[in-house]
């Protein structure tokens, strides 16, 4: 019997049933569609079920006509559909939703079967299990693919894992049939891809650049390393934002292949015919690759809807696009919003590998082995060239440039990153057995010790820290990690599920819920009811959008400004007042206006300009950025103000001397003005910590004016508390109590709104919107 097969089979079993139960208890507090794009599929599954097939309009998105959904979008949710219905066939109390809080776990879970694969291949089995420890481990997927989590990152770990295996084995492979079966299987793999994520076959780049190193290797050796390093080093000099990554891959794939190219100078004399002689010696590859293309090209648009030159076009305009050369606005650039879709910044070598280890392990130590690891392997495949080694190479050139122009682009690493340490570890092994053990290795007895000796050392070093490290970051709590972008843990999140809960039970099916768009999603998800805006966005352009086919008002409003730079209403452009700015930025205003003439005005806008009639409106107190929505839209008061450091103390009361009047208050009441009207509250600012600690509010104000009072440990002028001193003072005009604070704070809100239910943890209310009373308001 072969133990050593079974040994490495279970040990890789127990690595992917480790996955599966961590993911599964990652912040068990949560379960519920747990990230910010999650309802968004999951609806779609819902309409795919309830179907039997493709949907074309997505009718909870942007009512009331719906938004138009791409097939691409839709093969996702048609393997949880299909996962489902077999599920159900053997429990039928297996509801959908059941299946979608475990689909993520468990597709991570096969996933680690594909990574030590990838690595088996190029390294061996040793290498394999190494792969698969460091991909399970993982702390920058937990938050994509934990319980709950339905967004498109688990599709790109699944896919690009085994696709990393499948290419892998054509580019290893020597045997014809071999490669026509991997090609064939890798091809249906990768057209699964690009049905799943518009983004994949960007990564075809990969594969061509892969050919073109071997062609080139195998003509004259450093030859391909050269190019592929000029090229880089100009491109990083051209991007529109400093590609310190692409210049340091560049000089670094330069230097190699020159010094290859010296060690064998004779070779470049025949350049031309070795070249030819390249591309000879690699046709079964090459063919290999044509088949792939062939069998991808098909699925693709046979499920994803893709014109058949789709790989024209991801050269000619895409990748252009991308690097900067070609394509966008007429070379006008818009601003970006999503924080994931912001570039690095700065894109610093410092920065970069700090953002590498964060989306990574989360652990200097940790990330820093795998980073020598990857060095070790990427040294092998200088000395080695071959194939599957120059296709994992390819991979992190391509991939390694793209998070400096998004962010979101790091995530690429994860099914490459485990494979390349994973190599490491062989090459590094393999270097101990060959020659530390041969110099210890003085009897027999000791000699058979050294490979269970090594396997121990390797255990202790390895295995132990980085399952505890994932553990700890997936479990320190029920809490960990937090759920859905921006509601933390944990009464953000449950009150919002309450409040979708009620509506899904309490509501008609049509009802049209109003919540700021980052949450439109999980609402449709968890509620089934459509909402005003979500995640799926729309854009138009500012005077054009009204007579166009497409969703009206758009999520935003673009236009060019004078000096030719790209505007977004909202975004980097002034808000107009009583116009329509765009879905997104509407409902954004309806939370956060003092105004409930402009709540008013924008409720009737839609209604009676595009058919938009809403139905209930979520107020909800998410945190962002350490500060809750109730105090967020406070701080929006600070942006202009007047300070003082004229402050002292009269008895019981605080006198603030600014330039135009003194403002007078007290523990007991409110401020004050110098003519004894009343200010609109007090807001209670911590500089140390950059946060408000507390705040007042006056319903019946007299001055449209708030108050500020800067606090800090150092003594300042005024002693507060006993460890808190007034530093300063300022004076913000305020339009009058935000709507959010209005509805969580009970303070009274305006006649056309009904609260109709608030959650037990206080954090979100439903109010229902009554129509016949807004369209009074002006």
């Amino acid at each position: 019997m072969n133990y050593k097969r079974w040994i490495v089979a279970g040990f890789v079993v127990a690595l992917a049933i480790f996955s599966f139960y961590h993911l599964s208890t990652a912040g068990s507090d949560y379960t519920v569609l747990t990230t910010s794009d999650s309802g968004y599929f999951y609806g779609i599954a819902r309409e795919i079920n309830h179907q039997n097939g493709f949907i074309q309009d997505y009718e909870l998105s942007h009512p009331p006509q719906g938004k138009n959904v791409a097939q691409h979008n839709q093969f996702q949710p048609l393997m949880l559909v299909t996962l489902y219905r077999g599920l159900h066939a053997l429990d039928p109390s297996l509801g959908l939703m059941d299946v979608c809080k475990y689909f993520s776990p468990l597709f991570f879970a096969l996933s680690v079967i594909g990574a030590f694969l990838a690595a088996r291949e190029f390294g061996g089995d040793l290498a394999g299990c190494a792969s698969a420890l460091f991909f399970s481990t993982l702390v920058g997927t937990i938050y994509w693919t934990k319980i709950g989590a339905f967004d498109r990152e688990i599709t790109l770990v699944f896919f690009g894992t085994w696709l990393f295996y499948l290419v892998g084995r054509v580019f290893q492979s020597k045997e014809i049939r071999e490669i026509i079966k991997y090609s064939a299987v890798g091809g249906i793999f990768y057209g699964f891809f690009i049905a799943t994520w518009p983004g994949a076959p960007i990564l075809g780049a990969i594969i061509v650049l892969a050919l073109i190193l071997l062609i080139l290797e195998r003509a004259v050796s450093g030859l391909g390393f050269t190019v592929v390093g000029i090229i880089l080093f100009v491109l990083g000099n051209t991007f529109p934002k400093h590609f310190d990554i692409s210049e340091f891959l560049g000089l670094f794939l330069l230097l190699a292949g020159l010094a290859k190219i010296a060690m064998d100078w004779e070779s470049v004399k025949e350049i031309e015919s070795s070249i030819v002689s390249g591309f000879r010696s690699n046709w079964k590859t090459i063919g290999g690759i044509l088949c792939f293309v062939i069998v991808s090209t098909l699925v693709g648009v046979a499920i994803g809807e893709y014109e058949a030159t789709f790989w024209l076009d991801m050269f000619t305009e895409r990748i252009p696009s991308f690097i900067g050369i070609a394509g966008g606005e007429g070379g006008v650039s818009f601003p970006t919003y999503a924080s994931e879709a912001q570039p690095l910044e700065p894109p610093t070598l410092g920065n970069y590998f700090n953002f590498l280890n964060i989306k990574l392990y989360g652990n200097v130590l940790l990330t820093g082995i795998t980073i020598a690891l990857v060095g070790l392997a990427i040294g092998k495949i200088f000395l080695s060239t071959s194939a599957g080694g120059l296709f994992a190479l390819s991979w992190l050139i391509v991939v390694a440039p793209m998070p400096l122009a998004q962010t979101r682009f790091i995530r690429l690493f994860w099914p490459l990153w485990p494979v390349l340490a994973g190599l490491g570890v062989g090459f590094l092994l393999k270097w101990g057995r060959d020659f530390t053990f041969s110099s210890l290795s003085t009897s027999d007895f000791l000699e058979k010790l050294r490979h269970p000796i090594l396997l121990a050392i390797v255990f202790l070093i390895l295995v132990t820290p980085f399952i505890q490290n994932a553990r700890v970051d997936s479990h320190t709590s029920e809490t960990q990690p937090v759920p859905h972008g921006g509601s933390l843990p944990t009464n953000f999140y449950h009150s919002l599920l309450d409040s979708f809960n009620w509506i899904e039970n309490n509501t008609p099916e049509d009802s049209v819920i109003t919540i700021p768009w980052s949450y439109g999603h999980f609402a449709t998800g968890a509620t089934g009811r459509p909402s005003v805006t979500d995640g799926a966005e729309t854009l138009g352009w500012r005077g054009e959008w009204q007579d166009s086919d497409g969703i009206k008002p758009p999520d935003y409003i673009k236009y060019i400004a004078p000096d030719g730079s790209g505007k977004i209403i909202g975004v980097n452009a002034p808000i107009r007042e009583n116009q329509v700015n765009g879905r997104r930025i509407d409902v954004q205003r309806m939370s956060t206006t003092g105004n409930e003439n402009v709540f008013a005005f924008i409720v009737n806008t839609y209604r009676e300009n595009y058919n938009v009639k809403m139905d209930y409106f979520v107020f909800n107190n998410s945190v962002s950025g350490g500060a809750s929505m109730r105090t967020s839209v406070l701080i929006n008061t600070a942006q202009d103000m007047e300070t003082t450091q004229k402050v002292k103390s009269e008895n019981m009361d605080f006198v603030f001397n600014f330039e135009q009047e003194n403002i007078k208050y007290n523990f007991l009441g409110t401020p004050t003005t110098q003519e004894n009207e009343n200010l609109a509250g007090i807001v209670y600012y911590n500089v140390d910590s950059r946060q408000i600690i507390n705040y007042q509010l006056n319903p019946d104000f007299e001055e449209s004016k708030i108050l500020w009072v800067f606090l800090s440990r150092q003594e300042g002028i005024v002693q507060l508390t006993q460890n808190l001193y007034v530093r300063a003072g300022g004076l913000a005009k305020i339009e009058g109590i935000p709507m959010i604070t209005r509805a969580l704070d009970d303070y009274q809100m305006p006649d056309y709104l009904k609260e109709v239910y608030r959650s037990p943890k206080g954090q979100a209310a439903v109010y229902k919107i009554i129509h016949e009373n807004a369209s009074k308001y002006s």
